[in-house]
């Protein structure tokens, strides 16, 4: 198939709900099925513009991934951060908020799943394309 039908069939594919960032139904899987598919993946921004992380399952690493691949399109994410009680006290919810900061200026709709003691963490910040966002906070830790 030429690239535009391919990318196009590839968008309706990953839909507009919550992406996982790995497993069925992501663009890394897509991604990964042949050089071909590879490459139109890579050079569509739009795929991995809309994804959920949930911090127990998903890596830093791989989030990072899929904002870089996302360039500068407007992000669409759902971010879980409730992390375990070990990840808590090793303080890992900070690295996926300050790697969310960076790119900020391109939120867009928003979601956030975490403890209270982490909202000031989003504060301060410039966001010019947020629509949409809504938070999903909790007085406990883990």
């Amino acid at each position: 198939l030429p690239f535009k039908v391919t990318s196009k069939v590839f968008l309706l594919a990953l839909g507009c709900g919550r992406v996982p960032l790995k497993g069925e139904g992501s663009a890394l899987i897509l991604s990964h099925v042949c050089r071909w598919w590879r490459k139109v993946s890579l050079a569509v921004p739009r795929m991995w513009s809309t994804f959920h992380v949930d911090m127990e399952h998903d890596s830093l690493a791989l989030m990072e991934t899929y904002l870089l691949r996302s360039q500068k399109h407007p992000l669409s994410l759902s971010i879980s951060l409730w992390p375990t009680k070990r990840q808590y006290l090793l303080g890992a919810i900070q690295p996926f908020i300050q790697c969310l900061k960076q790119h900020a200026e391109q939120w867009q709709y928003m979601e956030f799943t975490l403890p209270s003691t982490a909202i000031l963490a989003i504060e301060h910040v410039d966001y010019p394309e947020l629509r949409s966002l809504a938070l999903n906070v909790t007085g406990r830790t883990p």
